[in-house]
């Protein structure tokens, strides 16, 4: 199994389905692109689509993204691609349409993150305490950069984070030069 891992490179590998839905990626996300597994929230619909997400502060937190964005040309006719598993960014994802729709897991399930918080916050609220040193079963929250973190409540709070939101607990340690990617027990 740890050999899978290594040589895997999804942002998010699901072990156990969640809740999915789709949403539409946010004129930030659109512009910055993102990765998987970064948790997003709802903000005001800016078109035909009702339910628009952007990444998360920390202060509330929906779901998170199952694929990362991607920057691929203006699809052509006969392409041979499968442009519904793409996340187009640029203007051709600008204008109103199907093309930033995105899938969001809202709750339940047991996920793997690549992309997660790897060095922990400090007393005053900044990134700079080192290397994150995750547990079994220690509570999981999403960070002040959208990420999974498991920095301590007073931490999150120095960073901006008023009620920090607790998504899950940890059921994958990840390790340096083995396995890169830190489990969730979704109980959100």
């Amino acid at each position: 199994m740890l050999r899978d891992l290594q040589e895997r490179t999804d942002d998010v590998i699901l072990a156990h389905h969640g809740d999915r839905m789709i949403a539409t990626a946010g004129p930030v996300l659109r512009q910055t692109g993102w990765r998987g597994g970064i948790w997003v929230y709802y903000v005001p619909p800016t078109g035909p689509d009702l339910f628009v997400v952007e990444r998360s502060n920390g202060n509330t937190a929906t779901a998170f993204l199952l694929f990362p964005s991607e920057e691929y040309g203006v699809p052509t006719l006969g392409a041979t691609e499968n442009y519904t598993s793409r996340q187009f960014r640029g203007p051709e994802a600008m204008v109103p349409s199907g093309i930033s729709t995105i899938t969001i897991i809202a709750g339940g399930g047991r996920q793997l993150f690549r992309v997660f918080e790897t060095v922990s916050l400090t007393a005053m609220g900044t990134r700079t305490g080192g290397p994150a040193n995750y547990q079994l079963n220690e509570g999981l929250y999403v960070s002040e950069n959208g990420l999974l973190c498991n920095d301590s409540i007073i931490n999150l709070q120095a960073a901006g984070i008023a009620n920090p939101i607790h998504v899950g607990v940890c059921c994958l340690v990840p390790i340096p030069r083995g396995n890169p990617y830190l489990g969730l027990d979704l109980k959100y």
